[in-house]
Protein backbone atom coordinates (compact mmCIF):
# COMPACT_ATOMS: atom_id res chain seq x y z
CA UNK A 1 0.00 0.00 0.00
CA UNK A 2 2.81 2.41 0.87
CA UNK A 3 4.48 1.71 -2.49
CA UNK A 4 1.18 2.45 -4.34
CA UNK A 5 0.72 5.78 -2.55
CA UNK A 6 4.31 6.78 -3.36
CA UNK A 7 3.79 5.97 -7.06
CA UNK A 8 0.57 8.05 -7.18
CA UNK A 9 2.33 10.91 -5.44
CA UNK A 10 5.22 10.80 -7.93
CA UNK A 11 2.81 10.78 -10.87
CA UNK A 12 1.00 13.82 -9.46
CA UNK A 13 4.28 15.72 -9.02
CA UNK A 14 5.42 14.83 -12.56
CA UNK A 15 2.07 15.98 -14.03
CA UNK A 16 2.30 19.27 -12.17
CA UNK A 17 5.85 19.81 -13.43
CA UNK A 18 4.67 19.15 -17.02
CA UNK A 19 1.95 21.79 -16.66
CA UNK A 20 4.41 24.32 -15.21
CA UNK A 21 6.86 23.61 -18.03
CA UNK A 22 4.14 24.07 -20.68
CA UNK A 23 2.91 27.31 -19.12
CA UNK A 24 6.47 28.61 -18.97
CA UNK A 25 7.00 27.75 -22.64
CA UNK A 26 3.69 29.39 -23.63
CA UNK A 27 4.58 32.54 -21.71
CA UNK A 28 7.96 32.73 -23.41
CA UNK A 29 6.26 32.40 -26.80
CA UNK A 30 3.69 35.03 -25.94
CA UNK A 31 0.83 32.54 -25.97
CA UNK A 32 -1.90 33.11 -23.39
CA UNK A 33 -0.45 36.50 -22.43
CA UNK A 34 -1.87 39.64 -24.05
CA UNK A 35 1.49 41.08 -25.03
CA UNK A 36 1.76 44.11 -27.30
CA UNK A 37 4.76 44.74 -29.54
CA UNK A 38 5.35 48.01 -31.36
CA UNK A 39 5.92 47.04 -34.98
CA UNK A 40 7.02 50.55 -35.93
CA UNK A 41 6.53 54.15 -34.93
CA UNK A 42 7.37 57.39 -36.73
CA UNK A 43 6.64 61.09 -36.52
CA UNK A 44 9.11 62.19 -39.18
CA UNK A 45 7.41 64.72 -41.49
CA UNK A 46 6.90 63.81 -45.14
CA UNK A 47 7.12 65.96 -48.25
CA UNK A 48 4.52 65.90 -51.01
CA UNK A 49 4.60 62.43 -52.62
CA UNK A 50 7.04 61.01 -50.06
CA UNK A 51 6.23 57.60 -48.54
CA UNK A 52 7.02 56.12 -45.16
CA UNK A 53 7.57 52.35 -45.53
CA UNK A 54 7.56 50.04 -42.51
CA UNK A 55 9.18 47.22 -44.44
CA UNK A 56 7.95 43.66 -44.00
CA UNK A 57 6.91 42.88 -40.41
CA UNK A 58 6.37 39.42 -38.96
CA UNK A 59 2.94 38.44 -37.62
CA UNK A 60 3.89 34.84 -36.87
CA UNK A 61 2.28 33.64 -33.61
CA UNK A 62 0.29 36.90 -33.50
CA UNK A 63 -3.44 37.44 -33.87
CA UNK A 64 -4.18 41.17 -34.20
CA UNK A 65 -2.67 44.36 -35.62
CA UNK A 66 -3.67 47.90 -34.70
CA UNK A 67 -2.56 50.90 -36.76
CA UNK A 68 -2.83 54.56 -35.75
CA UNK A 69 -2.32 57.55 -38.03
CA UNK A 70 -2.56 61.32 -37.76
CA UNK A 71 -1.65 63.90 -40.38
CA UNK A 72 -2.53 67.52 -41.05
CA UNK A 73 -2.32 66.83 -44.80
CA UNK A 74 -4.10 64.37 -47.09
CA UNK A 75 -2.45 61.01 -47.51
CA UNK A 76 -2.92 57.40 -48.56
CA UNK A 77 -2.39 54.39 -46.30
CA UNK A 78 -1.57 51.09 -48.01
CA UNK A 79 -1.49 47.81 -46.06
CA UNK A 80 -0.14 44.63 -47.69
CA UNK A 81 -0.77 41.26 -46.05
CA UNK A 82 2.00 38.96 -47.25
CA UNK A 83 2.74 35.23 -47.24
CA UNK A 84 6.57 35.35 -47.26
CA UNK A 85 9.21 37.31 -45.39
CA UNK A 86 10.64 38.62 -48.66
CA UNK A 87 7.40 40.47 -49.39
CA UNK A 88 6.96 39.00 -52.87
CA UNK A 89 3.67 37.12 -52.43
CA UNK A 90 1.04 39.73 -51.51
CA UNK A 91 -2.24 38.00 -50.64
CA UNK A 92 -4.33 40.99 -49.61
CA UNK A 93 -4.07 44.78 -49.98
CA UNK A 94 -6.05 47.57 -48.32
CA UNK A 95 -5.83 51.12 -49.69
CA UNK A 96 -7.26 53.67 -47.29
CA UNK A 97 -7.50 57.42 -48.04
CA UNK A 98 -6.74 59.75 -45.14
CA UNK A 99 -8.24 63.24 -45.07
CA UNK A 100 -5.78 65.76 -43.70
CA UNK A 101 -6.80 67.36 -40.43
CA UNK A 102 -9.39 64.68 -39.62
CA UNK A 103 -7.51 63.82 -36.44
CA UNK A 104 -6.27 60.60 -34.87
CA UNK A 105 -7.63 57.52 -36.66
CA UNK A 106 -7.24 53.85 -35.83
CA UNK A 107 -7.50 50.76 -38.04
CA UNK A 108 -7.35 47.30 -36.49
CA UNK A 109 -7.82 43.82 -37.89
CA UNK A 110 -6.90 40.20 -37.38
CA UNK A 111 -3.46 39.05 -38.57
CA UNK A 112 -4.58 37.62 -41.91
CA UNK A 113 -1.14 36.45 -43.03
CA UNK A 114 2.28 35.65 -41.53
CA UNK A 115 3.74 39.00 -42.64
CA UNK A 116 2.52 42.56 -43.24
CA UNK A 117 3.83 45.84 -44.67
CA UNK A 118 2.59 49.41 -44.03
CA UNK A 119 3.07 52.50 -46.17
CA UNK A 120 1.80 56.06 -45.81
CA UNK A 121 2.18 58.53 -48.68
CA UNK A 122 1.69 62.24 -48.08
CA UNK A 123 -0.41 63.67 -50.91
CA UNK A 124 0.12 67.36 -50.17
CA UNK A 125 2.98 69.75 -49.47
CA UNK A 126 3.53 71.45 -46.14
CA UNK A 127 2.96 68.65 -43.64
CA UNK A 128 3.66 69.92 -40.10
CA UNK A 129 2.06 67.19 -37.98
CA UNK A 130 2.40 63.43 -38.53
CA UNK A 131 2.21 60.27 -36.46
CA UNK A 132 2.10 56.67 -37.71
CA UNK A 133 2.47 53.41 -35.79
CA UNK A 134 1.34 49.80 -35.67
CA UNK A 135 0.99 47.61 -32.59
CA UNK A 136 1.09 43.82 -32.89
CA UNK A 137 -0.97 41.79 -30.40
CA UNK A 138 -1.10 38.09 -29.73
CA UNK A 139 -4.76 38.17 -28.63
CA UNK A 140 -7.45 38.83 -31.22
CA UNK A 141 -9.83 41.64 -30.38
CA UNK A 142 -12.16 41.81 -33.39
CA UNK A 143 -12.14 41.05 -37.14
CA UNK A 144 -12.14 44.83 -37.82
CA UNK A 145 -12.01 47.85 -35.54
CA UNK A 146 -12.41 51.38 -36.98
CA UNK A 147 -13.19 54.89 -35.83
CA UNK A 148 -16.90 55.75 -36.14
CA UNK A 149 -16.33 57.90 -39.25
CA UNK A 150 -13.34 56.04 -40.71
CA UNK A 151 -13.12 54.97 -44.35
CA UNK A 152 -14.55 51.50 -45.03
CA UNK A 153 -12.89 49.44 -47.75
CA UNK A 154 -14.85 46.71 -49.58
CA UNK A 155 -11.92 44.40 -48.79
CA UNK A 156 -12.42 44.73 -45.03
CA UNK A 157 -14.12 41.94 -43.11
CA UNK A 158 -16.90 42.08 -40.54
CA UNK A 159 -18.50 39.87 -37.93
CA UNK A 160 -21.84 38.45 -39.03
CA UNK A 161 -24.44 38.43 -36.31
CA UNK A 162 -28.12 38.78 -35.54
CA UNK A 163 -28.69 41.87 -33.47
CA UNK A 164 -31.48 43.99 -32.04
CA UNK A 165 -31.14 47.74 -32.53
CA UNK A 166 -32.67 49.92 -29.84
CA UNK A 167 -33.64 53.50 -30.59
CA UNK A 168 -35.18 56.43 -28.76
CA UNK A 169 -38.51 57.72 -30.09
CA UNK A 170 -39.84 61.27 -30.05
CA UNK A 171 -41.23 60.82 -26.57
CA UNK A 172 -37.87 59.76 -25.16
CA UNK A 173 -38.88 56.11 -24.82
CA UNK A 174 -36.41 53.41 -25.88
CA UNK A 175 -37.75 50.54 -27.98
CA UNK A 176 -36.62 47.99 -30.54
CA UNK A 177 -36.22 49.32 -34.08
CA UNK A 178 -38.46 47.73 -36.70
CA UNK A 179 -37.75 47.21 -40.42
CA UNK A 180 -41.39 47.81 -41.41
CA UNK A 181 -41.59 50.39 -44.20
CA UNK A 182 -43.22 53.67 -43.27
CA UNK A 183 -43.97 57.07 -44.74
CA UNK A 184 -42.78 60.49 -43.66
CA UNK A 185 -44.94 60.67 -40.54
CA UNK A 186 -44.74 59.91 -36.84
CA UNK A 187 -44.35 56.21 -37.63
CA UNK A 188 -40.87 56.97 -38.89
CA UNK A 189 -39.61 56.71 -35.29
CA UNK A 190 -40.15 52.96 -35.42
CA UNK A 191 -38.42 52.12 -38.69
CA UNK A 192 -34.94 52.11 -40.18
CA UNK A 193 -35.88 54.73 -42.79
CA UNK A 194 -34.12 58.03 -42.04
CA UNK A 195 -36.24 61.03 -43.00
CA UNK A 196 -34.39 64.18 -44.01
CA UNK A 197 -36.11 67.33 -42.81
CA UNK A 198 -34.80 69.38 -45.71
CA UNK A 199 -36.96 70.35 -48.69
CA UNK A 200 -36.45 68.18 -51.81
CA UNK A 201 -34.36 70.89 -53.50
CA UNK A 202 -32.01 71.14 -50.50
CA UNK A 203 -30.72 67.58 -50.58
CA UNK A 204 -27.08 66.96 -51.48
CA UNK A 205 -26.42 66.86 -55.22
CA UNK A 206 -29.48 68.90 -56.18
CA UNK A 207 -29.60 72.46 -57.51
CA UNK A 208 -32.74 74.45 -56.56
CA UNK A 209 -34.67 75.96 -59.49
CA UNK A 210 -37.36 78.65 -59.31
CA UNK A 211 -39.02 79.69 -62.57
CA UNK A 212 -40.72 83.09 -62.21
CA UNK A 213 -43.57 83.80 -64.61
CA UNK A 214 -44.17 87.55 -64.40
CA UNK A 215 -47.12 88.56 -66.54
CA UNK A 216 -46.52 85.99 -69.31
CA UNK A 217 -49.14 86.53 -72.07
CA UNK A 218 -47.99 84.22 -74.88
CA UNK A 219 -46.52 80.80 -75.49
CA UNK A 220 -42.76 80.92 -74.79
CA UNK A 221 -39.74 79.10 -73.35
CA UNK A 222 -39.60 79.60 -69.59
CA UNK A 223 -36.48 77.57 -68.65
CA UNK A 224 -33.65 75.63 -70.33
CA UNK A 225 -32.47 72.52 -68.47
CA UNK A 226 -28.72 72.32 -67.81
CA UNK A 227 -26.94 69.84 -70.09
CA UNK A 228 -26.61 66.42 -68.51
CA UNK A 229 -29.21 67.23 -65.84
CA UNK A 230 -32.92 66.58 -65.37
CA UNK A 231 -35.31 69.19 -64.02
CA UNK A 232 -37.81 67.92 -61.47
CA UNK A 233 -40.84 70.18 -60.86
CA UNK A 234 -42.19 69.72 -57.34
CA UNK A 235 -44.53 72.71 -56.90
CA UNK A 236 -46.60 75.03 -59.07
CA UNK A 237 -48.05 78.28 -57.68
CA UNK A 238 -49.69 80.34 -60.42
CA UNK A 239 -52.41 82.93 -60.83
CA UNK A 240 -53.93 83.01 -64.33
CA UNK A 241 -56.16 85.79 -65.66
CA UNK A 242 -58.37 84.90 -68.65
CA UNK A 243 -59.86 87.85 -70.53
CA UNK A 244 -61.37 85.88 -73.40
CA UNK A 245 -65.08 85.19 -73.79
CA UNK A 246 -64.70 81.47 -73.05
CA UNK A 247 -62.73 79.04 -70.90
CA UNK A 248 -59.01 78.76 -71.52
CA UNK A 249 -56.29 76.17 -71.09
CA UNK A 250 -52.54 76.08 -70.65
CA UNK A 251 -49.88 73.37 -70.91
CA UNK A 252 -46.32 72.83 -69.69
CA UNK A 253 -44.28 70.96 -72.29
CA UNK A 254 -40.83 69.34 -72.16
CA UNK A 255 -38.92 71.24 -74.81
CA UNK A 256 -37.34 74.51 -75.93
CA UNK A 257 -39.72 74.97 -78.86
CA UNK A 258 -43.47 74.57 -79.32
CA UNK A 259 -45.41 71.30 -79.78
CA UNK A 260 -43.32 69.14 -77.44
CA UNK A 261 -44.44 66.34 -75.05
CA UNK A 262 -47.01 67.65 -72.58
CA UNK A 263 -46.10 67.14 -68.92
CA UNK A 264 -49.20 68.73 -67.39
CA UNK A 265 -52.12 70.96 -68.37
CA UNK A 266 -54.70 73.14 -66.63
CA UNK A 267 -58.15 74.43 -67.51
CA UNK A 268 -58.72 78.15 -66.90
CA UNK A 269 -62.13 79.43 -65.82
CA UNK A 270 -64.63 81.03 -68.22
CA UNK A 271 -65.25 84.72 -67.40
CA UNK A 272 -69.01 84.00 -67.84
CA UNK A 273 -69.87 87.46 -69.13
CA UNK A 274 -67.37 89.34 -66.98
CA UNK A 275 -64.33 91.11 -68.37
CA UNK A 276 -62.02 88.36 -67.09
CA UNK A 277 -61.72 85.44 -64.69
CA UNK A 278 -58.99 84.64 -62.22
CA UNK A 279 -57.81 81.05 -61.66
CA UNK A 280 -55.35 80.07 -58.91
CA UNK A 281 -53.21 76.96 -59.42
CA UNK A 282 -51.39 75.55 -56.36
CA UNK A 283 -50.15 72.03 -56.56
CA UNK A 284 -47.36 69.94 -55.00
CA UNK A 285 -46.43 66.76 -56.82
CA UNK A 286 -45.81 63.61 -54.80
CA UNK A 287 -43.96 62.32 -57.87
CA UNK A 288 -42.14 65.33 -59.44
CA UNK A 289 -42.62 66.18 -63.11
CA UNK A 290 -39.48 65.45 -65.16
CA UNK A 291 -38.18 67.81 -67.85
CA UNK A 292 -35.13 66.80 -69.86
CA UNK A 293 -34.61 69.82 -72.18
CA UNK A 294 -36.70 72.81 -71.15
CA UNK A 295 -40.01 74.13 -69.84
CA UNK A 296 -42.21 75.50 -72.61
CA UNK A 297 -45.39 77.39 -71.66
CA UNK A 298 -48.16 76.74 -74.17
CA UNK A 299 -51.15 79.10 -74.12
CA UNK A 300 -53.44 76.50 -75.68
CA UNK A 301 -56.66 78.56 -75.59
CA UNK A 302 -58.03 81.74 -74.10
CA UNK A 303 -56.36 85.10 -73.59
CA UNK A 304 -54.16 84.41 -70.58
CA UNK A 305 -51.88 86.41 -68.32
CA UNK A 306 -49.82 84.19 -66.00
CA UNK A 307 -48.02 85.20 -62.81
CA UNK A 308 -46.32 83.02 -60.18
CA UNK A 309 -43.61 80.46 -59.54
CA UNK A 310 -42.72 76.98 -60.78
CA UNK A 311 -40.40 75.36 -58.22
CA UNK A 312 -38.15 72.32 -58.41
CA UNK A 313 -34.56 71.18 -58.68
CA UNK A 314 -32.01 69.88 -61.15
CA UNK A 315 -30.16 66.64 -60.55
Amino acid sequence: MSELINNNWLQTIEGSLDIIEQNTRDTADGVGVNTINLGFQTSTLLTNGQTYDSGVLSLENRSQVQTSVLSDKNGTLVIDFIRDSGGTDILRTLTIPYVGGSGFEMFSSVAFTPFVRYRFTCDEAGQTDFYFDTKILNTSLSPQILDLTAFISPAMVATLGRNIIVGQDGNGTFSNVSVVETTNDDGTYHSLQVVNGARPSQLTGRTPVKIIMDGVTASALQYTVTAGKTLYITDILLTVDNSSASAGSMKLEDGIIAAQPVKTCFMIADPAGASSSLTTITHSFIEPLEFSTGVWFNEASGTLTVCGNIIGYEE
